[in-house]
């Protein structure tokens, strides 16, 4: 099929005998060119789904446009629920990390992490989570990468003794 036959498709009424498959078919195209993407982003990334790496995958991992979308769909709805205030938004996600790794759950705790990360990129909070996770997850190098960059970022003289205790038991813990 041509590329934009999709959309050069006339449309049909609900009165005409072969609405229901045509409605069938574009719905068949839709899942496939979803699934397609699914598809790529999964081989992109060695079968790990791309939630549960620090910041999408990016910059390395480019993101496609219907993920772009659905981030900035994201955005406006969670930052909505704090009068539009992204860093406060972003503060409610880390608290869900943090009650995720606690829990050891270190999949779900990324994903709060990459939400808290959209919300308020220049903040240092995700960084520390990614570093946390990775740490877990004995990924030693990259985790001081976000040790460094939480580092580089933090605006809070208490929280930055705790950041530095934590970036001292990753250097003890790392293998020799």
């Amino acid at each position: 099929m041509p590329r934009g036959a999709i959309s050069s498709l006339p449309a049909l009424t609900k009165e005409e005998p072969n609405w229901d498959i045509a409605q069938h078919f574009r719905f068949r195209l839709s899942y496939l060119s979803v699934r397609l993407v699914y598809c790529e982003l999964r081989e992109r990334t060695r079968g790990q789904r791309i939630d549960n790496i620090p910041m999408y995958g990016q910059p390395e991992i480019a993101r496609p446009d219907s993920l772009k979308k659905a981030d900035e769909d994201f955005i406006a709805k969670a930052s909505a629920g704090f009068d539009g205030n992204r860093r406060a938004a972003s503060d409610a996600w880390i608290a869900e990390g943090d009650r995720y790794m606690r829990e050891r759950n270190l999949d779900y705790a990324m994903r709060r992490y990459n939400q808290a990360w959209l919300l308020n990129p220049d903040g240092y909070k995700p960084y520390w989570g990614f570093a946390r996770v990775t740490l877990e997850q004995q990924k030693f190098d990259e985790a001081f990468r976000y040790f460094e960059k939480a580092r580089q970022l933090i605006d809070d003289k208490y929280q930055e003794a705790a950041l530095v205790s934590d970036i001292g038991i990753g250097i003890n813990n790392r293998p020799t």
